[in-house]
């Protein structure tokens, strides 16, 4: 796998130098799929979960949605108090709650569940279709660091 990575005539993608530059390609990313948005945070990892625990509060992030995800895919445990407090607050857009509930399930499963019983469908579109996954104990679908470094898109 490695080498498939680095054969020449792949088209890798750099790894941010550092968590703040991953943000800002993050930022400014343009002409990518939306699966893509999130690579250069999944690609930084670990270290710029912290700068997004402190920027996916804020209703005014751009493309909050995806540093969401960002977390989940990143499967640091750091978020998880963000991320309910995101699936505890009604006044959060449905997508946004659902978003944090996605990547709690990407970080836990056992406490996905846990936080799920206490929301409905009608608070959280979705959710009945994200328990019957987390029930059934396949995986859920992760965006990959080598899927992010080769730059990817999912089909």
């Amino acid at each position: 796998m490695i080498a498939a990575l680095l054969l020449p005539g792949c088209n890798h993608r750099e790894i941010p130098s550092s968590p703040q530059k991953a943000l800002e390609q993050f930022y400014a990313a343009t002409d990518v799929a939306e699966d893509q948005l999130m690579d250069p945070l999944i690609l930084r990892g670990p270290d710029v979960v912290p700068l997004l625990i402190r920027e996916v509060p804020s209703r005014k992030m751009p493309r909050r949605l995806y540093g969401i995800l960002a977390i989940g895919h990143i499967g640091d445990g750091r978020g998880l108090d963000v991320l309910k407090q995101i699936v505890s607050d009604p006044s959060e857009k449905e997508d946004i709650r659902y978003g944090a509930l996605r990547s709690i399930t990407l970080i836990d499963r056992d406490l996905a569940l846990e936080v799920a019983k206490g929301y409905s469908d009608q608070e959280i579109p979705g959710l009945s279709r994200l328990q019957h996954e987390l029930e059934s104990g396949r995986p859920l679908e992760r965006r990959t660091f080598e899927q992010a470094l080769r730059g990817e898109h999912w089909p």
